[in-house]
């Protein structure tokens, strides 16, 4: 199994807890900790230096992952009740255009400063995910 199929196993895997946890202790915890997951991964990456050890960072980062999908995915449907399906469209469509300009947002970090620069990058962002969960989302539990 590639790097691919453990990040996306661990993703099948950790969605139903993901699910449960959203409903159980809440969208905002979910995902403060579905950030603290990814949050530990970008921090395992840091001293990999095979390509067998990404394996390790790479299934903590499915994890990660979904955590947050699934948290944020409820909340972007439960903002607009009478427009379920424009809300998650217009969400899901920045998303993949996130997905579509980070390779060129990040190359200048990588050409400068290589992959370690690319995961100081990742934990900066998602440390910033953090505070801006704290902060905003007060609306949920």
């Amino acid at each position: 199994m590639g790097q691919k199929g453990v990040f996306g196993f661990l993703g099948i895997v950790t969605a139903p807890v993901a699910g449960y946890l959203t409903d159980f202790i809440g969208r905002k915890k979910t995902l403060v900790g579905g950030l603290m997951i990814m949050l530990a991964s970008f921090l395992i990456f840091l001293p990999v230096n095979s390509y067998t050890s990404f394996f390790i960072p790479i299934a903590v980062m499915g994890a990660g992952s979904t955590t947050v999908f699934t948290s944020v995915n409820t909340m972007i449907i439960e903002s607009v009740p009478g427009s379920r399906g424009a809300a998650s469209s217009i969400y899901n469509s920045f998303r993949f255009l996130g997905y579509g300009v980070a390779p060129l947002a990040t190359l200048p970090v990588y050409l400068r400063f290589g992959i370690d620069g690319i995961f100081i990058c990742c934990i900066w962002i998602v440390l910033t995910n953090i505070m801006i969960a704290k902060r905003i989302f007060r609306y949920y539990s």
